[in-house]
């Protein structure tokens, strides 16, 4: 019988107080390469979650506000930016399907673990669900990737593109991935929140926005931030050797194209929310067989 144990990270890999300065989390987001961050009380009690997704839409509201970057992340609390009320999981109370439920309807990434008096214990994502399929490729047997993949994406020419227009491209649309192309489609660089994140809390770029030189820092040339040649797929690929591929190259995410030209992308969300309704029952019973709930 498979051994019985429960998803997530325990305790979470970071969190952070909800009286910090919003520049202290933007520097925990990079240095721990984080997707999420909960926002805890002097108690360790769960407020709120920080997403990359949030940090994009304020560093792109401050920026088309006119104010100065700098001044706006070390004279914010970072609970005035993160999502709050946020959806917690109870230790103990909850299957991995409930997980699966939840992100799926609330369409969120993140689910802090807490106690019964709502202590941060741990952290549920979509990359520990994902990973659950990825290294169970079966799950993804008789499908191709262009089942599951998102096609209707925004992308953006590498040339000419620059900080400023990732940033507002990223917070318009509510995604982490920009594909970067060329003149014929062809996906020539990625780049991700995360990718702009560091970007901006690396030295060089601080001392630019301490000396108020927000315009230089917007108008950095993307290809100055993105990963240039990166990995994709086809979409007439089988999902099982995607899966396999993603789980090998430890990725969140790969683009896919036809015919050589950008098609789509598959994220760790979209194997998190699609599959399972690609699936329906049969998706479940695979997953009770990998992470039966606990006695």
């Amino acid at each position: 019988m498979p051994r019985c144990h429960i998803v997530g990270v325990y305790p979470p890999p970071a969190f952070v107080d909800d009286k910090s300065i919003f520049y202290n989390a933007l520097r925990l987001l990079s240095n721990r390469f984080l997707r999420q961050l909960p926002v805890v009380d002097s108690k360790r009690r769960v407020k709120a979650i920080l997403t990359v997704r949030d940090v994009i839409r304020f560093i792109n509201r401050i920026v088309s506000e006119g104010r100065s970057i700098m001044d706006a992340l070390v004279q914010t609390d970072v609970s005035s930016v993160a999502v709050r009320p946020v959806e917690t999981l109870i230790y103990g109370e909850f299957t991995v399907h409930d997980v699966f439920r939840v992100m799926r309807a609330k369409g969120i990434g993140a689910l802090p673990v807490v106690s019964r008096d709502d202590r941060i214990l741990g952290l549920v994502n979509e990359e520990h669900l994902a990973n659950l399929i990825k290294n169970n490729s079966f799950i993804g047997m008789g499908l191709n990737v262009k089942d599951i993949m998102t096609r209707d994406i925004v992308y953006a020419p590498l040339e000419g593109t620059t900080v400023r227009d990732a940033i507002r491209l990223m917070a318009e649309g509510g995604f982490r991935h920009l594909p970067l192309v060329d003149e014929e489609r062809r996906p020539v660089a990625i780049v991700t929140a995360r990718d702009l994140i560091r970007f901006l809390v690396r030295g060089e770029t601080v001392k630019l926005l301490e000396a108020g030189k927000d315009e230089e820092v917007l108008a950095t040339p993307i290809s100055r931030v993105a990963r240039m040649h990166p990995v994709h797929i086809d979409a007439s690929m089988s999902l099982q050797e995607a899966l396999d591929f993603m789980a090998l190259a430890g990725i969140g995410g790969i683009l896919v194209v036809e015919d050589g030209r950008l098609a789509g992308i598959i994220t760790d969300m979209d194997l998190v929310t699609r599959l399972p309704e690609k699936l329906g029952e049969t998706f479940n019973k695979l997953i009770a067989d990998i992470v039966p709930p606990c006695p």
